[in-house]
């Protein structure tokens, strides 16, 4: 996404802008944004990053700033480092401003223009925050709303996280995970905003270098990867193969795909312990296409802006079998066994065969503090498994382990790995 902002050798003028200063001035006309109004814009998000078939009619900004639609109006920072930003994350305002006088004293250390090292930076006060609060019990929503206002976290953004219909997803990470996961992903959709931005500003530069006389263009180039259909059409079988899904926001795909839509790089997908079945970055996929799209609207629903994709991966089965992967399901001691031993980070001399596996194929876990908080494994109990709400059937996931996994979906996956939008019919 890099190739969308400008050389830091060319220009310093607006760099840290979420809208480049030209299409702001367009953006501003039709009626997509707001004017600047104390380091913060009213947007109409759903104008700023998809195709000009998806935007309603430009609504009238300055016309709704007593009452604006809580679906389709959203307050950006103006700048994309910024103590704005960090309420924009989900922070109060007087944690967004402990925050922000922290970057402001440390704020030399960093490159000032490396993008990935300022954005790591910026997010690094935030993160040691969470830290500094204490870890609340898995299935206890008290602990967590408790946990969650010590971090520093809005009351909107406590209940987009604490949402009832996703306890079960919730309760597959820490609050501390689900806590981080919050703020980047918000980060990350204020990121796609700007790279959007300015790619049409350079598209609007070119056209003019051209002397075309055309108005501004209202569609940017497709991301990378990604299908023209949404995920209510990706297929669900097919024949002879085995499809996994995943659901996440765009911008972790960022590097999966080459801008000529080739996979580049599964690393961006990586999952890091501690996990389910893995003590090593490994890459896990639902079997089920629902989960995934859980997964999708959670997500949705604690971004302030931006996009999720689903990922749909399909292996042949004749590619499978050969890997002789262990089936690991609940209520097995074996189960029961590696799952707490991967949460607790410290797998036991005869489960460590399992580590050396290509794949694994097994149950989802949730409740997964509460697991590793547990005195013995033989404690475990049916609360511990992630059940799909259209059967209560308990979820499948397949983990492609380590670097041996990563061979093998590099190998015999790159070519059959789509994204599709998750589209807003779906969710």
């Amino acid at each position: 996404m890099a190739e969308a902002y400008p050389n830091p050798a060319d220009t310093m003028a607006g760099y840290e802008d979420v809208f480049h200063p030209l299409d702001a001035v367009a953006l501003e006309q039709d009626g997509s944004i707001s004017p600047l109004r104390a380091g913060t814009r009213k947007v109409n998000k759903r104008r700023l990053n998809k195709s000009s078939e998806d935007y309603p009619e430009p609504t009238d900004l300055a016309l709704a700033v007593s009452e604006p639609s809580p679906d389709d109006l959203v307050i950006i920072p103006e700048l994309l480092f910024s103590v704005q930003t960090y309420e924009y994350c989900g922070f109060t305002s007087a944690v967004a401003g402990r925050l922000w006088d922290l970057y402001q004293k440390n704020k030399d250390e960093f490159p000032e223009f490396d993008n990935s090292d300022h954005r790591n930076y910026f997010l690094s006060f935030a993160f040691a925050f969470i830290d500094e609060v204490p870890e609340p019990s898995a299935f206890q929503d008290q602990e967590w709303n408790g946990a969650l206002q010590t971090m520093g976290f809005d009351s909107r953004t406590q209940d987009a996280i604490m949402l009832k219909e996703f306890t079960d997803l919730r309760c597959t990470e820490s609050a501390n995970y689900w806590a981080k996961d919050t703020v980047d992903i918000r980060l990350g959709g204020l990121e796609e905003v700007k790279r959007v931005s300015w790619e049409r500003s350079q598209q609007a530069d070119r056209r003019m270098q051209r002397a075309e006389c055309e108005e501004r263009p209202s569609v940017v180039s497709r991301i990378p990867g990604m299908a023209i259909e949404t995920a209510k059409d990706a297929k669900q079988n097919a024949p002879g193969s085995t499809v996994l899904w995943k659901g996440l926001a765009q911008h972790r795909t960022a590097g999966l795909f080459t801008p000529g839509s080739i996979v580049q790089d599964f690393c961006a997908i990586v999952s890091n312990p501690p996990s389910d079945f893995s003590l090593s970055g490994s890459y896990y996929w639902a079997v089920d296409k629902e989960i995934a799209m859980r997964y999708i609207k959670w997500a949705s629903n604690k971004m302030a802006i931006g996009e999720c994709v689903l990922l749909r991966l399909e292996v042949a089965n004749n590619l499978i079998e050969p890997l002789q992967a262990p089936v690991l399901q609940y209520p097995s001691n074996l189960w029961k066994q590696h799952i707490y031993s991967c949460r607790r980070q410290h797998v036991p001399k005869e489960l460590r065969y399992l580590l050396s596996k290509t794949l694994l194929i097994g149950h989802i876990g949730t409740g997964t503090t509460a697991i590793a908080n547990l005195r013995d494994w033989r404690d475990i109990d049916v609360r511990h498994t992630l059940r799909r709400k259209s059967d209560n059937g308990i979820a499948t996931q397949y983990v492609f382990s380590g670097l041996d996994g990563l061979d093998f979906l590099i190998e015999h996956c790159s070519g059959s790995l789509a994204m599709y939008r998750s589209g807003d019919q779906e969710l």
